[in-house]
């Protein structure tokens, strides 16, 4: 008994020296900060890790049922779970923590260090290089004394001046303790100020976490450069620069740690080196400093209980605020230089779009959807006294380059206009079109008799009875209009607005004749319906010039065309910029030579060639790097028109000359018996053509099965642009005219482009969305309702 009872004792003494605990281990890194390890315990039977998550309380986690720990190169399944079921989600409580435990089978007792993957999935959580043996992270990789010993603030004098030069910047360098199961993704953005586009680029991870990319750029400036979630920074870089950035993932989750034994206060895990090191460092280190300084969103709280001048007031009492403090800090002259346009920039934003911001606030806070009608809601109307901020920014300082939210001033200041009710863009352009073209051409006698009646029709020259008489015709025009049963709504408000305009005295004759114009451009559905379109011209001039024949000013349009295009765009732009040159006392610099290459740029991205008539007007800038930019961007959409020109797969159909309550009904009747899938795009419309870029390697998927993909355009898509871009795009084209645009987006609600309706074979409505869903939505619904056949 005695033997069997010591028999026993050491037994049992064998068990427990085969159990061994490890309080919370160290790791290399992790894909998530959500889960710690507590505890491992290990014995001959078992494999025992606890965890904590940290939440915030009612957010919610899941742990899979396919979670393994990998030892010696084998995995080890999950077989139990205590604090919460695999699969399902688990809700943290008041404190923000959720402890739970997840038993394995038992690995060899001398095992270094083991990883925990909770599943093969990318989201999935996972820790790497768990030590079982060291109270230390033992695998680790060093920082090059190069980049380590790189200044580590910016300069003590001002940024250098930044010409624009053509050329790339290089990136390089390594995420230590990388692990390829990882799969990061590094990606930089950049604002191109001569595009007006948000370049993204996307750069390979080598196994060993190394990368290396280029970038193209035009001047010194910040672009973003995104780690996942561990790095979301702008940096400095400069054409023909190169920037090196190493982060050490180890140190980073180091000192994030609330467990483990060797956690760390926090210290330096992301060193630049190379061109612009020292600020890139220092912006990087000064980070939630910086934070503070920002003008957030927290200056709209309640703004829609507040006038305009109330909230630029405030508004620039806060940024005033911000750089008093800025002025403080112990920051480098260079970081306060750059920081301080950052400032200026972020201004120029929240003053130019006060009246959508307050809008929104009003939203938010009665909460009315985005999209929904909010009644008895007046948007805020600018005058020009409340932009004179703008002429304390120095706008045409090449300095402004460097911020990464520069270009979104150019694009605020290329559209700024005081959206007033005397304000129109449609106001009066064609006869400064017309003096200008009269300079730039030789015409006929006869074509110069045409082009100088159109020049007359400038309203500052008309004579008090041809005024009267305008007037006179505008009363007349109105009256029988109002007359008229179906002019409802809207449209009869409008009319009936004007009607008081006429008889009030204090309404000047422009402001008439702007209201006027900008009634027959909004309800010209319903007027070319009615056919009843009405010229208002100068009687002056209308009594003594001879009638033009409708063929005479045909062939007039066509042949002055290239010449009135340009014409057009730049009356149009005056109307834009005008403003801006008023508030800088001048219409030239860098700021309006941007405005005018954006333009450019756009047309080229929505399928129009430069014109020589617009080549002459880009080498007019004087600026090499203009020219060069936007003669490469043109042979490029020249060569793609060509190669577009030789492509198959889209057909194009004639608009359908039928009553609006039957075009959808000829739009749909080659496809009968088909899933129809609908686009309305437009040749301008950015999204429409990201969007369509995205979904067509799925929609090649469907080449041969029985579905449709129909595109919808209308004329505000010029023509040659849409004929150009078609052929890129496989499917069946309609260009629609205006009132059938119209009609079709009053029947489905549609609000905005690009918007999407899916039909299915009975020609039934089974879904419809402005905006796009993505690739797995859309090929979703097609799926099933092609098995419905």
């Amino acid at each position: 008994m005695k033997s069997l009872f010591i028999c026993l004792l050491l037994l049992t003494t064998v068990a427990f020296a085969q159990e061994k605990i490890i309080e919370n281990p160290p790791f290399s890194v992790r894909s998530s900060e959500i889960l710690e390890i507590r505890k491992i315990v290990l014995d001959n039977k078992r494999t025992e890790i606890e965890f904590t998550a940290y939440q915030q309380p009612g957010r919610w986690f899941r742990v899979a049922t396919g979670s393994y720990i990998r030892a010696n190169g084998k995995k080890y399944l999950a077989d139990t779970a205590i604090g919460l079921s695999l699969d399902k989600e688990t809700f943290t409580g008041p404190s923000g923590q959720m402890n739970f435990t997840l038993s394995f089978p038992p690995i060899d007792l001398n095992t270094e260090r083991i990883d925990f993957i909770e599943s093969d999935c990318e989201a999935c959580f996972k820790i790497w290089g768990i030590e079982l043996k060291s109270k230390f992270v033992l695998l680790r990789d060093s920082i090059p004394a190069s980049v380590k010993n790189a200044p580590k603030t910016g300069g003590s004098g001002m940024l250098p001046v930044n010409n624009l030069k053509l050329g790339k910047t290089s990136i390089k360098g390594i995420l230590l303790g990388y692990v390829p199961e990882m799969k990061f993704k590094l990606e930089a953005f950049l604002n191109n100020p001569l595009t007006r586009e948000q370049e993204e680029y996307e750069f390979p991870i080598a196994d060993d976490g190394s990368f290396k990319a280029e970038v193209p750029l035009v001047y010194s400036t910040q672009l973003l450069l995104r780690v996942n979630d561990l790095i979301n920074e702008n940096v400095l870089v400069a054409p023909g620069g190169e920037m090196e950035v190493y982060v050490d993932l180890p140190l980073r989750d180091r000192q994030q740690s609330k467990l483990r034994v060797d956690s760390c206060p926090a210290a330096k895990w992301v060193y630049f080196g190379g061109t612009y090191a020292g600020i890139n460092n220092e912006y990087f280190d000064k980070q939630a400093q910086l934070w503070k300084l920002y003008l957030n969103a927290d200056a709209l709280t309640d703004t829609d209980e507040i006038d305009l001048a109330t909230y630029r007031k405030n508004i620039l009492e806060r940024w005033k605020q911000k750089k008093e403090e800025l002025a403080q800090q112990s920051y480098s002259p260079q970081l306060k230089q750059l920081v301080t346009l950052e400032l200026n920039h972020a201004l120029i934003g929240k003053l130019i779009h006060a009246p959508s911001n307050m809008e929104w606030a009003y939203r938010k806070k009665h909460n009315i959807g985005a999209r929904e009608p909010i009644p008895d809601y007046k948007r805020f109307v600018l005058d020009s006294g409340y932009f004179r901020f703008l002429k304390e920014m120095d706008l045409n300082n090449p300095v402004n380059l460097y911020t990464f939210g520069f270009e979104n001033v150019i694009n605020g200041c290329s559209y700024l206009t005081l959206n007033s009710e005397v304000n129109s863009v449609f106001f009066n352009r064609m006869p400064d079109i017309a003096e200008s073209l009269i300079k730039m051409t030789r015409m006929t006698p006869r074509e110069l008799t045409y082009a100088n009646y159109l020049a007359a029709q400038k309203y500052e020259r008309w004579s008090p009875k041809s005024i009267a008489a305008a007037k006179q015709q505008i009363s007349t025009y109105i009256d029988s209009l109002l007359k008229i049963d179906i002019v409802t709504g809207g449209a009869r408000r409008d009319a009936e607005r004007i009607r008081s305009s006429i008889t009030d005295a204090n309404t000047t004759f422009r402001e008439l004749y702007t209201a006027f114009d900008r009634f027959t451009f909004s309800h010209m559905a319903l007027l070319q319906k009615l056919n009843y379109m009405i010229l208002i011209e100068n009687t002056d001039t209308a009594l003594n010039t001879p009638k033009f024949s409708v063929e005479f000013v045909n062939n007039f349009q066509e042949k002055y065309k290239p010449y009135t295009d340009v014409l057009f765009r730049e009356e149009m732009d005056k109307s834009y910029t005008g403003l801006v040159a008023e508030m800088l006392d001048t219409d030239k610099g860098l700021l309006f030579d941007l405005m005018y290459v954006q333009k450019m740029a756009s047309s080229l991205e929505e399928m129009e060639p430069v014109s020589s008539v617009k080549m002459d007007r880009i080498r007019s800038l004087n600026n090499p790097v203009f020219l060069a930019f936007i003669t490469e961007r043109n042979k490029q959409l020249l060569a793609k028109i060509e190669a577009n020109k030789r492509k198959t797969g889209y057909r194009v159909y004639n608009t359908p000359k039928v009553e609006n309550d039957a075009l959808l009904a000829e739009i749909l009747k080659p496809f009968q018996g088909k899933v129809i899938f609908i686009d309305f795009w437009n040749t301008w419309c950015s999204p429409c053509r990201s969007a369509m870029q995205t979904f067509e390697p799925v929609k090649q998927q469907y080449k041969d099965k029985n579905i449709a993909f129909v595109y919808l355009a209308d004329e505000s898509s010029p023509i040659t642009a849409w004929e150009n871009m078609i052929a890129g795009i496989p499917g069946e084209h309609y260009r629609l005219n205006g009132p059938q645009m119209q009609y079709l987006s009053k029947k489905f609600g549609i609000k905005g482009i690009p918007s999407y309706l899916i039909l299915n074979q009975k020609a039934e409505q089974v879904y419809f969305k402005t905006g796009f869903s993505g690739n797995e939505v859309i090929s979703g619904i097609l799926d099933k309702e092609l098995e419905k056949e």
